[in-house]
């Protein structure tokens, strides 16, 4: 391969200033443009020393890309043209004085959350022109050493060897290699397939990436979900759109790039700083503790209560006149008898009136979430654990429909919360509007799940 040195002048018009990268087959060099002295970037491809017949694909591809672009984030094409007796292939682009996010790690630095968020603000307008092409460009290997960051916090894109053109119509690109780099590609592009959102998930690996310090293949990772949380210190709307970003199902990531940078900037809107009165938050090593307020006792536990002291005290008086006065196994026959009583009048206080007792709270750790309640000392778990991939859903409605004059004034409105996964449900009940609507704001941001509010009676006041 025919390597220019320093000093060397290609084309009649780049001067060679410095080597800047070697490879086998490919060479990056920096040097002067003669026609307006500006620095340039001049990538060789030796076509008898490729790796392999993709790398040279990959080179080819790049070179065809960057004539269609001209976005202020990427390297903007200069030149093209053939070097040692048609032998090898070079590309000239823009340069750009910055480091890659890579470089910047490995020299230590640690960015801090304000940063994280303009890096990604930055790399979503690009991704958003990328995938806004016909047919829509996706990079396909977003990564820190393709990105590349200067002194003033601009931000630019680069390596659009592995850039993938999506069909207008079908669901995502089919291909048979895999591009990318382990811990930052998309679960999809596994199989082979490649949307929009999988250049979302490359980003969010990106940024997950800069925040703890780590390469992401290096983090734990459960049922193909990332366990960033414990590694980064970053609030918890953030933590919740990158949980968004990476989720390993396509359909829960978000759609599109305007999607993602909507959700980024608009995160603090509507999301009360502290909670409200009667709702409490507290962190702890594992996660976080959301203790919400009594249950609210109406008329119906109120009538409940009074049944199950009647029942009781019926069930008392038949089985103790049983057990007194009926002779031999007879004993035994009335006391079998009162038995699917007993049941019943224990299933009217442990799904009736005690769930309205003691307080409640939500446990939620970087992988599961329970709703335990508290009674007398005893902690009963409703239902269960439940691991944070297989919830859906937020639901939010009103829970208790209040009569025709305060429905009319607005006042007396109750809302509940459910949380639907695959396996549990959980409810949270007897909440005010204000404690709903913040509530329901936390949750959906910390668990990454959409939220969706049913208005049958008055929508929650933004």
């Amino acid at each position: 391969m025919l390597i220019p040195r320093p000093g060397d002048v290609m084309a009649d018009r780049y001067r060679v200033l410095q080597i800047l990268r070697q490879y086998p087959g490919r060479v990056t060099l920096l040097a002067l443009d003669a026609t307006n002295q500006q620095q340039v970037v001049v990538k060789l491809f030796s076509l008898a020393e490729a790796p392999s017949w993709q790398d040279w694909k990959l080179f080819e591809r790049e070179m065809t890309i960057l004539q269609q672009l001209n976005h202020p984030g990427i390297p903007r094409y200069v030149d093209g043209f053939d070097w040692g007796e048609g032998q090898q292939k070079v590309l000239v682009q823009t340069y750009i004085p910055a480091l890659c996010l890579r470089q910047w790690l490995a020299q230590g630095r640690r960015f801090s959350e304000a940063e994280i968020i303009s890096i990604a603000e930055q790399v979503l307008e690009i991704l958003i022109y990328l995938h806004g092409q016909q047919p829509p460009l996706i990079h396909r290997d977003l990564k820190p050493s393709n990105i590349l960051l200067d002194g003033e916090g601009k931000v630019y894109v680069v390596d659009f060897g592995a850039v993938q053109a999506k069909p207008l119509s079908g669901e995502g690109t089919m291909t048979l290699t895999i591009p990318g780099t382990a811990g930052y590609i998309a679960p999809e592009q596994f199989r082979g397939r490649t949307v929009p959102a999988s250049d979302l998930y490359s980003l969010g690996a990106t940024l997950v990436a800069l925040a703890s310090g780590r390469d992401p293949d290096t983090l734990p990772e459960k049922e193909l979900r990332l366990q960033f949380e414990p590694y980064v210190s970053l609030s918890l709307p953030v933590v919740g759109w990158l949980q968004r970003l990476l989720d390993p199902r396509l359909e829960y990531r978000f759609a599109s790039a305007q999607e993602a940078l909507a959700a980024l900037r608009q995160r603090e809107q509507g999301m009360i700083t502290l909670p409200p009165a009667g709702i409490q938050l507290r962190s702890f090593p594992q996660g976080t503790q959301l203790c919400l307020p009594p249950q609210r006792k109406g008329r119906g536990v109120l009538f409940m209560s009074l049944f199950a002291v009647a029942w009781f005290s019926f069930l008392i008086f038949w089985t103790g006149t049983a057990l007194v006065l009926a002779p031999g196994l007879l004993k035994l026959v009335f006391v079998a008898f009162s038995l699917p009583f007993w049941g019943a009048g224990w299933l009217l206080i442990s799904q009736g009136i005690l769930p309205s007792l003691g307080r409640h709270s939500l446990v939620v750790t970087g992988d599961a979430i329970d709703l335990v309640q508290e009674v007398l000392g005893f902690r009963i778990h409703r239902p269960g654990p439940s691991p944070r991939h297989q919830l859906r859903r937020l639901e939010v409605r009103p829970s208790v429909q209040p009569g025709g004059l305060d429905l009319l004034a607005g006042d007396n409105l109750l809302y509940e919360i459910k949380i639907i996964g695959s396996e549990h449900t959980y409810l949270l009940e007897s909440l005010q509007e204000s404690q709903a609507r913040w509530c329901a704001q936390y949750l959906s941001q910390t668990l990454g799940i959409p939220m969706r509010v049913a208005y049958p009676y008055a929508p929650l006041q933004p």
